[in-house]
């Protein structure tokens, strides 16, 4: 089918007959595009099969699979209404709304005939990745508008097929190779280079000259990692010539040390040379000790359980207040607003704090508060919210003592008020207009730790159009995703600027099976039921490597290897700061916790049971309503987060009763 050419491979000296594969190239206008290798025969029935063009709506160069071609048959008179067939799934919209999005005439009549999201998804190879997106978008309840949104609008001109070939929305599909060096490069490349391509509306994200700082919203499993990891690299290409590093720091060790192994399967040698990723708590550490910080940074424990018990014994008796609530007073009104006297405490506002209190029992709260900073300050501690203040505070004494340009933040929802401050300080920003120095991606849906903060009162303003969201889920199934986005209903979100946030217009770009649960009498009966239905994945080709099995606690991980092991099975648990080697085969174990920015295609979430999640003791610990609401907001949050580290098939079990959080 012209223009399509074929040729035989060159020998490869493995014992294959290279003389018996095609390689079928398309060729325009001088340009020669590699799409497709099979053997002799299969390569040109693949090829009779395609027509390959540009399309005007999505602005990309795409592959048509054409289909079997039918003469159009009269149409029938509608029989009586019980004997119908069921509705189309695209019933509801007229064939100038489908080629709205895109939809070529020749597979108009294939999509009219579907019936249901399976078929729908059963075309996914025959569609061009941007229909398909749209298709599934409408297929799930999104308006034609808002479908309409998600296109990225072509060039306005294009004076031939090269230009066609590089615009951002072909990028997605298509590399422009336009040297023999490039090409050499490319062939070169590791696996994991070639697997991590961007949308094009990720790609815009990453390649975008900004005047100020930018924000990256999206759920889970959009690619904001992805997006931040790729804007890392080109900003340290950048660096190359002027100088200059990139930090990219995020709240977890753990997700750092899976960001550092990535972005070395990522980036050329120079480039990396350029970043630096470490989290937060860690490079506030290493800074200050550089410094000659004199005090022992603390996160919590015995040590500073200790002070408040002398404290609160000492000035907290007749208060009314409970010990939590005091504690908890301290944590989210006096440190995450810095406070540092009363006059500062009795005016600071207290919005979102259950329980009220008046003027003069701030006062008297106040005493204690101050007894405990002079309890801090006698034994040479400081909390990490102090170490933040007083990292920022050398930073703007010295504002050149860095050698960074650029910070990229990763999870940022779990990044409090005093962090924000910090990362502001790390790189100021620039009057000159060019100013890319802060790039954060972040989803407040998965907030897990106890941190809330505007930006915006932070010093960090993505006004200006330089806020986006991603609404394409690549990771998880469109079933799954929609059970771990209804755990979430009723919690109000925020956006990390004062906003509300909202998972609406999200779509999946696949569908898979539902969510299997399963209760049992007994945590050891629910790990059988994992054990048997890893086995049945297995006859699926799911490797046991990529089946992860998540829990509340540590003490269920521990017990859930036992069992796993008793039952045949060569369970691993992921350890903290430890990057998975999917290498070893065995099943992943792991908490729910340090399950954050991983992906496997089965999960199973086990001792989702009434008795463990919300835990009693967290509960129990709440100073008044609003904190236990807090903790339920958590606790939905990370059963959110475990579930879409699912791609394809999760399994949810429990003893006794469920948890009522599902």
């Amino acid at each position: 089918v012209a223009p399509f050419y074929s040729g035989a491979l060159a020998p490869n000296h493995s014992g294959v007959d290279n003389q018996d594969y095609r390689a079928i190239i398309y060729s325009r206008e001088g340009v020669m595009v590699g799409l497709y290798v099979d053997r002799h025969d299969d390569a040109y029935r693949w090829a009779c099969g395609r027509r390959m063009d540009y399309n005007p709506v999505t602005g990309a160069v795409e592959l048509i699979a054409l289909g079997e071609r039918h003469e159009e048959e009269p149409r029938e008179i509608p029989p009586p209404a019980a004997e119908r067939p069921a509705a189309k799934l695209f019933a509801a919209y007229s064939d100038a709304d489908m080629a709205s999005i895109g939809l070529h005439a020749e597979l108009l009549s294939r999509v009219r005939a579907l019936e249901d999201e399976a078929a729908l998804d059963a075309m996914r190879s025959e569609t061009p990745p941007a229909v398909h997106d749209g298709l599934i978008g409408l297929a799930s309840g999104l308006t034609l508008d808002e479908v309409k949104a998600l296109l990225e609008p072509p060039p306005s001109r294009m004076d031939s097929f090269a230009d066609a070939m590089s615009t951002e929305q072909s990028g997605r599909f298509f590399r422009l190779v336009e040297s023999d060096e490039e090409l050499e490069r490319m062939l070169g490349a590791s696996l994991e280079e070639w697997r991590i391509f961007l949308h094009p509306t990720q790609r815009k994200l990453v390649t975008r000259n900004y005047t100020g700082p930018a924000m990256v919203r999206g759920g889970a499993g959009t690619g904001k990692t992805v997006v931040a990891m790729h804007r890392a690299m080109r900003l340290a290409a950048g660096f190359a010539s002027t100088g200059g590093k990139v930090l990219f720091t995020t709240f977890t060790s753990n997700l750092a040390a899976d960001i550092d192994a990535n972005l070395d399967r990522l980036c050329g040698i120079e480039e990396r040379k350029r970043i630096e990723v470490k989290n937060l708590d860690r490079w506030v550490g290493e800074f200050l000790r550089k410094e000659g910080y004199p005090r022992k940074i603390v996160y919590g424990g015995e040590e500073t359980e200790r002070l408040w018990d002398d404290v609160i014994q000492s000035y907290g008796s007749g208060l009314a207040l409970s010990r939590e609530f005091i504690v908890d007073e301290w944590r989210q009104v006096i440190q995450a607003n810095g406070i540092t006297d009363e006059g500062g405490y009795v005016r600071v506002s207290r919005a979102g704090r259950g329980t009220p209190i008046d003027r003069k029992t701030r006062m008297r709260l106040w005493k204690v508060f101050e007894a405990y900073r002079a309890h801090l300050d006698e034994e040479g501690i400081a909390e990490q919210d102090d170490a933040f203040r007083d990292a920022r505070r050398i930073l703007n004494s010295r504002p050149a003592l860095l050698p960074y340009r650029a910070v990229v933040v990763d999870e940022a929802q779990d990044m409090g008020a005093e962090a924000f401050r910090l990362i502001r300080a790390i790189v100021p920003p620039r009057q000159d207009g060019d100013d890319n120095s802060l790039f954060i991606v972040g989803d407040a849906h998965q907030r897990i730790y106890q941190r809330k903060a505007s930006m915006q009162s932070c010093g960090i303003d993505v006004r200006g159009g330089r806020s986006a969201r991603l609404k394409i889920n690549y990771r998880t199934s469109n079933e799954i995703r929609n059970w771990a986005t209804a755990v979430l209903k009723g919690v109000a979100v925020d956006d990390m600027d004062g906003g509300t946030d909202t998972l609406a217009g999200t779509v999946s770009r696949f569908h898979g099976p539902s969510p299997r649960l399963e209760g049992r009498k007994t945590f050891r009966e629910e790990i059988a039921v994992v054990a048997e239905w890893v086995n049945t994945l297995a006859a699926s080709g799911c490797r046991p490597e990529d089946v992860c099995v998540l829990a509340r606690t540590a003490g269920q991980v521990a017990a859930a290897e036992r069992e796993l092991k008793r039952c045949g099975h060569t369970p691993i648990i992921l350890v903290a700061n430890e990057n998975d080697d999917r290498g070893v085969p065995g099943i992943r174990i792991a908490t729910m916790h340090r399950a954050k920015g991983l992906e496997f295609t089965a999960v199973a979430l086990v001792g989702m049971s009434a008795s463990e999640i919300p835990p009693k003791k967290a509960l129990e610990a709440c100073p008044d309503a609003a904190a236990a609401r807090e903790v339920e907001a958590r606790e939905r949050s990370l059963i959110h987060v475990a579930a879409t580290r699912a791609k394809r098939w999760l399994l949810v079990t429990w003893s006794g009763a469920l948890t009522p959080l599902i």
